[in-house]
This record gives C-alpha cells, sequence and structure tokens, in this order.
C-alpha cells in the first residue's frame, strides 16, 4: 500500500478498523506470517529522510476516554525457549518515559524492572553517557511531595 506521490507533498495513508456507537470498535492488525523452518521477517515503521528539512515523526498513541480507563501501549520484546529474549532499545536525542496524567484520578505508574529467569536475570543500569570536553550528566531520583489537599468538608 502507498499514497499518492507529488512534487509539493505526499499522499495521505489512513488505516483504521470500524467504528461502534455501542461496543468496541474494531482492531488493527500488522503481522508478519509464522515460520517453521527459518526466521520470520520484520515490521518497520520508518518516516522518510529529509534533505532539507524536518523529517517526519513516528507516532503511536493510545485512545484517552471520558468515562473509563485510557488504552494502554504496549512494546513487548519476543521471548524464546532456547536462546536470549530479544531486545527492547530506546534511543533518541532526549528519551522521556513518563507516567500518564491524571488531573481527577491517580496518574500511572513507571517501573523498570528485569525479567524473572530460570537461570541468570538481567542487570539494571543507569548509566549517563560519557562527556569529551564539557560535563558529563547526573542522575537524580526524587519523590514527588505531598500535600494534602482539604476534601472541602
Amino acid at each position: 500500500m502507498t499514497s499518492g506521490a507529488g512534487t509539493a507533498g505526499g499522499g495521505t495513508l489512513s488505516i483504521s478498523s470500524g467504528a461502534s456507537t455501542v461496543g468496541a470498535g474494531g482492531v488493527v492488525e500488522i503481522s508478519t506470517p509464522t515460520s517453521s523452518t527459518g526466521d520470520t521477517g520484520s515490521i518497520c515503521f520508518t518516516s522518510g529522510t529529509a534533505e532539507s528539512g524536518n523529517s517526519g515523526n513516528v507516532t503511536i498513541c493510545a485512545g484517552g476516554s471520558e468515562v473509563g480507563a485510557a488504552g494502554a501501549i504496549s512494546l513487548v520484546a519476543g521471548e524464546s525457549t532456547s536462546d536470549a529474549g530479544g531486545d527492547l532499545r530506546v534511543a533518541g536525542g532526549t528519551v522521556s518515559l513518563t507516567g500518564g496524567a491524571a488531573p481527577g484520578g491517580v496518574t500511572g505508574s513507571l517501573s523498570c524492572a528485569t525479567a524473572i529467569a530460570e537461570g541468570n536475570s538481567g542487570d539494571l543500569s543507569l548509566i549517563t553517557g560519557d562527556a569529551v570536553g564539557g560535563i558529563a550528566g547526573s542522575i537524580t531520583i526524587t519523590t514527588g511531595a505531598f500535600s494534602h489537599r482539604d476534601p472541602g468538608y
């Protein structure tokens, strides 16, 4: 599937499932087939390279909710029964991991953990990058402040 090309701008490609006024909406699934004798294919979401401007963003968003819980995003590396599990890498200029906001409720949690293993479990490291000719970054761990709100009694 491709959208139209143009000299002033490319077309838009939209993939969506059916809407529902009462129940759940449809599902959009993108997958590579299972392979019994070799490697399976890869899935890559990539924005194009810009020769004289900013390249496009790749954004994955879960839906919000007016009444119930907002949707979740799960990035899960594959498991293996005979070898190491897949890696999950997040890299970029600035990488931010933030629990979800909830003005009227409880904000989301942020957890970093290594998985349970029958052998050795993985390491958990917080490391700032080396600085050549400058100051290396620091690691700061801070808990939120407690404030008591008057419930209006």
